[in-house]
């Protein structure tokens, strides 16, 4: 029975059928419609878990280390992996996630969907082997997989095939190379428009702009950028926008001046971008802040470390 519907408040949830697929647990599509709270986030060790993020922006913690994924990165998290993810789950990020049970595939008791026991094997030692935690897929790896579940998601047997194949072929295609966090490719036209604004964050709101100081259209200007960054421009200024924000409010600046100094209009509007983005108003923020800071001096006051 395929599942649909609500997983969570603000995330919309899409489960395949995976009863007749062998060494597929689990193929999910989680849709993010809202910021949600830190949550902390424990993926299943008996398994290897692949999630793509299809579209966003998401910091990630894993294994102490704080990576920043965007649309088209790729978490390889391998069975019996010791890693504990914090997500601050971003609004309109979109995950698909792969459970796979590797064990019996390696031993060969099984073979994974409709592979050969032999190609099923080799492909389980590849996966198995992709030692890095994050990767970069192309614009067709990402079609394979978002097919493949849009397939696997009808009731027609002939379509399902469709997405049996599609998926063997995305897991055929690993391994491939692993981001680069600080040396993401970018073109001429994006390089050029991220350095105006990160510099500047505030002095951009409108993507014509943009294009025109790249010298291109506008058009042509959103489609490179939403598939070289895995957001549209005007997400990425709003991101960075709220990220500024953040820092203004938590040195205690008053909420509609951190509106106008981030190139907001008005402060019901920046209200409103706060918390599509980080899922409280800027008056809960600045509690928020204001209680983790109270938490740690009492903390400090009785000699417990900080984390």
């Amino acid at each position: 029975m395929i599942r649909t519907g609500i997983y969570v408040s603000g995330c919309e949830r899409r489960e395949a059928d995976c009863g007749d697929m062998r060494g597929i647990l689990s193929f999910v599509e989680e849709d993010y419609t809202a910021a949600l709270p830190e949550t902390q986030y424990e993926g299943d060790r008996r398994c290897l878990e692949i999630r793509l993020l299809v579209r966003g922006i998401q910091p990630v913690i894993i294994e102490g280390e704080e990576l920043t994924l965007h649309g088209g990165d790729m978490l390889i998290l391998q069975e019996g992996l010791p890693f504990s993810t914090l997500h601050r789950l971003q609004y309109r990020a979109m995950y698909l996630i792969l459970y796979i049970d590797l064990s019996s595939i390696r031993v060969g008791s099984s073979a994974l969907l409709d592979m050969s026991m032999e190609r099923s094997a080799l492909c389980a030692e590849k996966i198995g082997g992709m030692c890095d935690i994050c990767y970069t897929c192309d614009e067709n790896l990402i079609k394979l997989m978002c097919g493949s579940l849009e397939d696997l998601l009808k009731e027609d047997e002939t379509v399902r095939m469709r997405g049996k194949a599609r998926l063997m072929c995305f897991l055929c295609s690993l391994p491939i190379d692993a981001k680069k966090q600080k040396l993401r490719a970018y073109s001429k036209v994006v390089r050029q428009a991220l350095r105006c604004i990160n510099d500047s964050s505030s002095a951009f709101s409108d993507v014509a702009e943009l294009a025109e100081l790249t010298g291109t259209s506008p058009s042509y200007f959103k489609s490179v950028f939403t598939r070289e960054v895995g957001v549209s421009p005007l997400y990425y200024i709003n991101w960075r926008r709220i990220a500024s924000a953040k820092r203004l409010i938590a040195q205690g600046y008053p909420v509609t001046e951190v509106a106008i100094s981030t190139g907001f209009n008005s402060s019901a509007y920046f209200s409103t971008v706060f918390k599509n983005y980080t899922s409280r108003t800027p008056q809960e923020y600045r509690r928020f802040v204001e209680e983790e800071l109270r938490k740690q001096r009492h903390n400090r006051s009785i000699g417990i470390p900080e984390k």
